[in-house]
């Protein structure tokens, strides 16, 4: 059955769209991240270790504290090979999320002007500013840099586990610099990937806020929407389509990975102190300030059209969705050509 065509769903539609546009921005910064470390970070790494380890094997191992102090000399030199790539990495996205956030808030307030606007509601967007703190602001309570130090630090202990094993079963320098990039660097690529994905939510996420609490006296509640699929965490189930104050409860990120998003609820006419219980003749919905129907993402994206379906599935699989052939819990991952974001500003 149709939704009530309320100003609240047409927004909940405008800010599902944006989640799904977003999703596919990630998609290319977590490929853009992946490449910076398979093509800057890792083979810079590897060529220091391969230098230490052949200086180290051509005078021997059993040569005692000597040759302890040159082994102890290549991991700091790794570390410090390591530290400096990932923190171009840091810098890097540091800069794409005080863009991203920039974006998000302009998204937000052309979404709620889109709606509302037209029926007499006016919106105040947020100054830069806001939008720079929003951008700098902890993500799970760790700025950002401490995220980078834990993924060097991972990595490096990974590091110093696989060449202790290559060591004792003397393998030869090829052989332990092979199982580095084989055994080390895949948790790294995931960490990281999942870093991006995170704290991109985390920006949107705030973003929005700060959206919202400039205009406090027009929005009544914010409604959280999870992406409901194979992968969505139990604590995302739970909390999708619930509403919380403005300003108040819990907001995504949820968990590492996490891809749901916030969507607000405007305040009806009377709720505004305005005497009117329908919007004005000739505007497109009312404005009842119902909270939009708790619809799971798999029925909302059902009502979508094709292109749409395409953008959030991938063109494949979302045939095989219109099909009834699979439904978004058959779903692992999401595919499409991720956005720049020029595209996701002018979407």
């Amino acid at each position: 059955m149709p939704r009530k065509p309320t100003i609240n769903t047409r927004l909940q539609d405008r800010y599902l769209r944006q989640a799904i546009r977003l999703q596919r921005y990630v998609g290319g910064q977590q490929r853009q991240v992946v490449r910076f470390l398979d093509r800057d970070v890792f083979p810079s790494v590897l060529g220091r270790l391969q230098t230490r380890l052949e200086s180290i094997r051509s005078r021997g191992f059993d040569r005692g504290p000597h040759t302890t102090k040159r082994y102890t000399q290549m991991l700091v030199d790794t570390r410090e090979v390591l530290k400096d790539g990932l923190g171009k990495a840091r810098k890097r996205l540091t800069g794409d999320l005080r863009d991203l956030a920039k974006v998000e808030a302009e998204a937000s307030l052309k979404a709620m002007e889109a709606e509302a606007g037209p029926v007499g509601v006016t919106f105040r967007g947020i100054d830069m500013r806001t939008i720079q703190t929003v951008a700098s602001q902890p993500v799970d309570g760790q700025p950002l840099a401490k995220w980078w130090r834990d993924i060097e630090r991972g990595t490096m202990r990974r590091i110093e586990r696989e060449i202790g094993v290559g060591l004792a079963q003397g393998e030869t320098v090829d052989q332990m610099v092979t199982r580095v990039r084989t055994n080390a660097f895949p948790t790294t690529r995931r960490n990281a990937e999942a870093l991006v994905r995170t704290a991109a939510t985390h920006v949107s996420a705030q973003a929005r806020e700060a959206s919202f609490r400039e205009n406090a006296d027009t929005i009544k509640g914010v409604q959280w929407v999870s992406t409901l699929d194979l992968r969505t965490s139990d604590t995302c189930k739970a909390l999708d389509g619930r509403v919380f104050p403005v300003g108040e409860g819990p907001r995504p990120p949820a968990h590492p990975n996490c891809r749901s998003t916030l969507v607000p609820v405007l305040k009806s006419w009377r709720e505004l102190g305005i005497d009117l219980d329908e919007a004005p003749d000739g505007t497109r919905a009312s404005m009842d300030g119902q909270v939009p129907a708790n619809l799971s993402y798999g029925d909302w994206l059902d009502e979508q059209p094709a292109d749409r379906q395409d953008a959030a599935l991938g063109p494949s699989r979302a045939r095989l969705f219109r099909a009834g052939r699979i439904t978004v819990a058959d779903l692992t991952t999401s595919s499409g050509r991720p956005l720049t974001l020029d595209e996701l500003r002018e979407s």
